[in-house]
């Protein structure tokens, strides 16, 4: 039987609180610019956004090489095969 790593592409919610700018955009540009979300992410400060916008399936090799790679929507509909 064969064996699946599957990746879920969820959306989540990053709330940063306190943004000081003169508008909705310069908070939006300072937030892009500031804000490391590689670091906030390893520790956990997200909420799930009840999204998901995609799911990657690879199908391993007992050696654990990938044989090869579907994408799905949402839906779990097969859009492709990447492999």
């Amino acid at each position: 039987m064969p064996k699946y790593d599957v990746h879920i592409y969820a959306v989540v919610r990053v709330p940063i609180r306190g943004v000081d700018a003169k508008s909705p955009e310069e908070a939006v540009k300072k937030v892009d610019e500031e804000v490391n979300l590689h670091k906030i992410l390893d520790k956990g400060i997200v909420e799930y956004a009840e999204d998901v916008t995609e799911y990657l399936v690879d199908e391993v090799e007992p050696n654990g090489d990938i044989k090869r790679s579907f994408k799905f929507d949402k839906d779990g509909k097969l859009v492709e095969q990447i492999l």
